[in-house]
């Protein structure tokens, strides 16, 4: 199973980011639905299917050690800025949402092995990617978003299934912040 481990922002901000990235977008661009808008926060690649009860575990423990915190989102702008890729809803890390992307890295360490190296100084939405091969030369100037707070209660563990029409993301469990126990969606 393809899994990552997300914050998901508010429904009405994920629209208004979408709405805003349709304005933007050219041709060689997707957009990304706003129901498939978030936040990575670690991207764990390829996981056996009978050790995600055991990581669901070990990222819940690994939460519980974390109060929640709140990412603003700055902008929609070019990113990774030195070659950009796609657009990105760009926020800037605070040292709580740091400590965390390392504890979530250091949780599913044993049980996914294809991780990618965590981020945590660069938290981001992928708001469009290119269209197959597309390539772009000429990218949208930034836009400021406004009153874009995402409040970071709790993570999903999210699966990713890749199709011919892009990504179908299915929740598999909530990990909340702060106390709590991992709750399982369908």
């Amino acid at each position: 199973m393809r899994l990552f481990v997300a914050a998901i922002p508010p429904p009405a901000l994920a629209r208004r980011l979408a709405d805003a990235t349709a304005e933007l977008v050219p041709p060689q661009l997707r957009p990304t639905p706003a129901e498939n808008v978030h936040l990575t926060v670690h991207f764990l690649g390829d996981v056996a299917p009978d050790v995600v009860p055991a990581l669901t575990t070990a990222l819940a423990a690994a939460c519980v050690h974390h109060a929640p915190t709140d990412l603003t989102v700055e902008a929609i702008a070019p990113g990774p800025p030195r070659r950009p890729r796609m657009l990105w809803g760009t926020a800037k890390a605070a040292p709580a949402y740091e400590a965390l992307v390392n504890a979530v890295a250091a949780a599913a360490a044993p049980y996914a092995p294809d991780a990618r190296v965590p981020r945590p100084g660069t938290p981001h939405l992928t708001l469009a990617r290119p269209r197959g091969r597309a390539a772009l030369r000429d990218w949208p100037a930034p836009r400021p978003v406004r009153d874009g707070r995402i409040p970071v209660t709790e993570l999903a563990l999210v699966r990713s299934e890749l199709g011919p029409h892009g990504p179908r993301y299915t929740t598999l469990a909530t990990l909340p912040l702060g106390g709590g126990q991992p709750a399982g969606r369908r």
